[in-house]
C-alpha cells in the first residue's frame, strides 16, 4: 500500500517481503522513472531509519541558519526605513527622539524576521510520511520503499499510480 502526503515529494510503499521490496525496486529502475538514489529500501529491523528517511541534517541546519540571517537583516532593513520614515515625515515626538524610534523600530523588525524564518524552517509535511514509516517499521514484518519524487520523469500523481501498479505485480 503505497501513502503520501500532498506537499512531500515522497512515496512510501509497505510490501510484505524482501523480494517483493526488491522486485519493485528493481521495476522501478528497469522503467527509469526514479534514479536509484531516490528509493530506499528499509527493512523490518532496521536500526538507521532516521538517517535514511530524512535528509542530511546538516544541510537542514545550513538552511536554517542562512534563512534566519537573510530574514533577521531583512527584517532589519525594513525596520531601519520605518524609523527613517516616521522620524523625517512622521508625528514630531519621533523626530525629537530619533534613537528612541530607531530602537522600537528595530526590534519588532528583527524578531518578525526571525520569526518567520522559524515558520519556514519547521516544514511540517514531511512528519507525516515519516511518522508513518517509523510506525509501519516498529509493527515489523513489513518492507518499506520510500521514493522522492523530485527527481523522477514523471510528476507524483502519475508516479504513484505507476508505483501503485507495479505494486500490484510484485505482491
Amino acid at each position: 500500500m503505497a501513502f503520501s502526503t500532498p506537499l512531500d515529494s515522497r512515496i512510501a510503499v509497505e510490501l510484505n517481503s524482501k523480494a517483493s521490496a526488491h522486485a519493485l525496486r528493481d521495476k522501478l529502475l528497469d522503467k527509469k522513472v526514479v534514479p536509484e538514489q531516490d528509493i530506499v529500501l528499509l527493512d523490518p529491523n532496521e536500526q538507521n531509519i532516521s538517517r535514511k528517511v530524512e535528509e542530511n541534517s546538516d544541510k537542514v541546519a545550513r538552511t536554517m541558519g542562512q534563512s534566519h540571517a537573510l530574514l533577521a537583516i531583512i527584517g532589519l532593513a525594513v525596520s531601519l526605513a520605518i524609523a527613517y520614515t516616521l522620524i523625517h515625515f512622521g508625528p514630531a515626538f519621533t523626530a525629537n527622539n530619533p534613537v528612541m524610534t530607531y530602537i522600537a523600530a528595530i526590534s519588532p523588525g528583527i524578531f518578525i524576521g526571525l520569526f518567520v524564518a522559524g515558520i519556514i524552517s519547521l516544514k511540517p509535511y514531511r512528519d507525516s510520511v515519516n511518522l508513518n514509516v517509523y510506525q509501519k517499521l516498529a509493527k515489523g514484518k513489513r518492507w518499506l520503499l520510500v521514493v522522492d519524487s523530485k527527481n523522477s520523469q514523471k510528476p507524483k500523481a502519475s508516479l504513484m499510480s505507476v508505483i501503485e501498479q507495479l505494486e500490484v505485480q510484485c505482491g
